[in-house]
């Protein structure tokens, strides 16, 4: 695995002459082996995606993991001893997803490759020996060498979802417990979300803080993707050559990540990071106004505190502010119960409890005048009319719920807040929850000219 000591040699030159090495791909002899090693990591794990049955997948799962981790041992000795290659980092970083499950190994070898690109950019290989340039002038010549960095990025990060080398690793990835990526997406395509989440709160007592690393791993990992496409993005500029699109990647681990936090009601500690990191050219900005936010708050703050000093003095002010927190409550408990009625729904399709849930649901978003109203008129057309509406079969449809923006709190947390924004008069802090993204969401996933992906990674 890639362990902090394992990340302290590699950023240490591989010799005096040349800070990463020599241009593997030049000893054929040595580049063969590992590209074979490579292979048989790619064909263990195509065993594995044919649904093998249950006496063959213990065994296919070894000799997979085996493979990857032969491999990344190879891959270790060469970057301490012969080259740092984009490709062959590439490879070793989809290792990583195997060998070790709390994504941190994965999140340190980004980090230092995202260092290698930054710092290291001219000498990080590929570096193409003289007589393999065809540019004259070193504008030129400077040119052909950023294409083939570029170029060299593209099994890696692919033109697809699919064709991306770490979309069959991260389709592996266990989320929590039992449940792989690939059994959450199964089940998001099926409908079946809400199943699958009652299976993973049996897991969750027990696995809580290291769900909680794993999610922050893939924040971290998300901030060195992110780091990796600007400064290469930067670098290609430069020379006027088209830079690698990491969407495609930054696409899968924001969706693993999604998947864990809707299966899980857990959020990554430092979430605001990846905001922040995601908008690099407005760094400068923000630092600049930070000064006038301040004074501002300054003064907003003064005025929010003697305006909650003038609400204590009413107790109509005060109920009208703890209403507002049963609101926000109120409509987390009518999804729960969505999920509810979806479950009965599903396991039991004889059953009117699903669709007396639907009722309560119903009836939940409905003015008084209209509840009483519906609940006094006489149902038309006879006894059965009158079961069907007392069974709550009278309205088969599902009511549209309004989307919850924020995150519901626990009773200590309300009671802490609700006794601080006594003193103070200022609103209660929320934090915002992104929605889990549908995985036919996401948009340009194909290459632009209409050919089909055409990459070395394994298409799932």
């Amino acid at each position: 695995m890639f362990t902090e000591d394992v990340y302290k040699a590699l950023i240490q030159p591989i010799s005096d002459e040349s800070f990463c090495g020599y241009y593997l791909k030049g000893d054929k002899a040595a580049f063969r082996q590992l590209r074979n090693a490579f292979n048989l990591a790619q064909t263990s794990l195509r065993k594995l995606s044919q649904n093998p049955d249950g006496n063959e997948l213990d065994v296919l799962q070894e000799e997979n993991n085996a493979n990857w981790s032969a491999l990344s041992s190879e891959l270790l000795q060469v970057f301490r001893k012969s080259s740092r290659d984009i490709e062959l980092i590439g490879w070793f970083i989809a290792s990583q997803l195997f060998m070790d499950t709390t994504v941190d190994s994965f999140t340190k070898t980004l980090k230092w490759l995202a260092e290698l690109i930054d710092l290291h950019w001219d000498v990080l290989n590929p570096v193409l020996p003289s007589d393999k340039l065809k540019g004259e002038s070193a504008e030129e010549q400077a040119t052909e060498q950023a294409k083939a960095k570029a170029k060299a990025f593209f099994q890696l990060l692919g033109d697809s979802e699919e064709s991306c080398l770490l979309y069959a690793p991260i389709l592996m990835l266990p989320l929590i417990g039992d449940i792989s990526f690939y059994q959450y997406q199964s089940a998001e395509k099926r409908g079946e979300v809400g199943i699958i989440k009652q299976h993973a709160s049996q897991f969750l007592g027990a696995e809580r803080a290291a769900v909680q690393r794993k999610l922050n791993n893939l924040n971290r990992a998300m901030i060195e993707v992110e780091q990796m496409a600007s400064t290469t993005s930067k670098h290609c500029q430069s020379v006027g050559v088209l830079a690698p699109n990491f969407n495609f990647i930054k696409t899968l681990v924001t969706k693993v990540s999604k998947a864990i936090q809707h299966l899980t009601g857990i959020i990554p500690a430092n979430e605001n990071a990846v905001i922040a990191s995601s908008n690099p050219a407005d760094t400068t900005q923000n630092k600049s106004d930070d000064v006038e936010l301040n004074s501002e708050q300054l003064v907003t703050s003064t005025q929010s505190i003697q305006l909650g000093q003038q609400m204590m003095a009413t107790q109509s002010q005060n109920l009208s502010q703890t209403a507002a927190m049963n609101s926000m409550n109120r409509n987390v408990a009518l999804h729960q119960l969505r999920e509810v009625s979806d479950y009965f729904r599903q396991s039991e399709p004889h059953s009117p409890v699903s669709f007396l849930v639907e009722k309560a649901i119903r009836w939940g978003g409905m003015s008084l005048p209209d509840l009483l109203k519906e609940m006094m008129e006489e149902p038309e057309g006879g006894l059965l009319n009158k079961i069907f509406s007392t069974a709550g079969l009278d309205h088969s449809d599902q009511v549209l719920l309004p989307e919850i923006a924020k995150q519901s709190v626990s009773s200590r947390e309300v009671s802490k807040v609700s006794s601080m924004t006594a003193k103070t008069g200022s609103k209660p802090m929320e934090t915002t929850v992104s929605d889990v993204p549908r995985t036919d969401a996401h948009v340009n996933q194909n290459p632009k000219n209409g050919s089909p992906a055409k990459s070395t990674a394994l298409s799932w």
